[in-house]
């Protein structure tokens, strides 16, 4: 009887175990994931002002001539 009892609390410790392995992947890839949408959302940012700072340039001088 305490065999099995000794072997059921084994079982789930290691259970336990790898839930929180897992939950903390689970964050993990979470937070990679909103880096990587930050990341392209700057990057869309930084695009999108180039090209409005190219057309304020341009522009005036498109005119002259």
């Amino acid at each position: 009887m305490r065999h099995s009892q000794h072997l059921e609390t084994v079982k789930a410790e290691l259970f336990n175990i790898f839930m929180h392995i897992e939950v903390e992947e689970q964050e993990q890839r979470k937070k990679q994931q909103a880096e990587r949408r930050l990341k392209a959302r700057r990057e869309i940012e930084k695009h999108m002002e180039n090209k409005q700072l190219q057309a304020e340039i341009i522009e005036p001088w498109e005119r002259d001539f």
